[in-house]
C-alpha cells in the first residue's frame, strides 16, 4: 500500500531509548502524534517541521522495536494535519528516504549523538543487558 523504507537509519540499543529520546528533542523534533502511517512494532514517532523548496514539509522519524535493538527509519515528506492530505501524499510518492535519513543524522551530530550499526546496538546492549 505505502512505501516503506527497507533500510535503516541506525540502531539504538533498548538501554539507551531515553537518552534518543532526549536528543531528538534537543535537534528540534517533537512528538508525532498526527496522522500517518504505523509501523510494526513502532515505538515512537517524532518529526521536525521545516521549510522546503516545494512547501512546509517535515522529517518523519519512526523507531520500531527489532527485539534486540530499536531500528531508525526517516522520511521526509509534506507537512499536513490533514490524514486525508497525508495520504494522498503516501500515495503519490511524495517521501524521501535518503533525504530523511541525511537530515537526522545531521540533526543528531549537530547534538552529539551519533546512531549506531546494527553490531554496534547488538554489542552494546549485550554488554548492559
Amino acid at each position: 500500500m505505502f512505501k516503506q523504507q527497507h533500510k535503516a537509519v541506525g540502531y539504538v540499543p533498548h538501554q539507551q531509548l531515553g537518552l534518543f529520546k532526549l536528543k531528538l528533542v534537543q535537534a528540534g523534533y517533537e512528538d508525532h502524534d498526527g496522522p500517518k502511517v504505523r509501523r510494526d512494532g513502532e515505538v515512537l514517532a517524532a518529526r521536525a517541521v521545516f521549510d522546503g523548496r516545494d512547501g512546509i514539509r517535515q522529517n518523519h522519524v519512526q523507531v520500531v522495536d527489532r527485539g534486540t535493538v530499536f531500528a531508525v527509519y526517516a522520511h521526509t515528506e509534506p507537512h499536513t494535519v490533514r490524514l486525508i492530505d497525508h495520504a494522498i501524499s503516501a500515495l503519490n510518492d511524495e517521501a524521501c528516504f535518503a533525504g530523511g535519513s541525511k537530515m537526522l543524522r545531521n540533526d543528531l551530530a549537530a547534538v552529539g549523538f551519533r546512531l549506531m550499526t546494527y553490531s554496534e546496538a547488538c554489542d552494546a546492549a549485550r554488554l548492559r543487558g
